[in-house]
């Protein structure tokens, strides 16, 4: 396995676990962005077309094949349990 490859799934691994970690099943964007910054030297980060911070596409697909229960609600910022109402795939609103 490639050191890009594991470290991509160690990363998904701990976004994982900051979402178990918090008692309101809320993940927030910017905590997992500061996590990223902070243990991988912002290594899956990248700016967008806007210019601001996003996570890498590869760590969002390792991520999304570890909670597939989770969407992200891009007006609250967070991943959080998918409910009901919610459309298929991963956003939520």
């Amino acid at each position: 396995m490639k050191e890009q490859d594991h470290d991509v799934k160690k990363a998904a691994q701990d976004m994982l676990e900051l979402y178990l970690s918090e008692e309101d099943n809320i993940l927030y964007r910017r905590d997992v962005i500061d996590y990223l910054e902070r243990e991988f030297l912002g290594k899956f980060l990248r700016y967008n077309k806007n210019g601001n911070v996003a996570l890498a596409r590869n760590l969002l697909a390792q991520f999304g094949k570890l909670t597939p229960e989770l969407v992200y609600s891009q007006r609250g910022d967070y991943w959080r349990k998918r409910e009901p109402g919610d459309p298929v795939g991963r956003k939520g609103d």
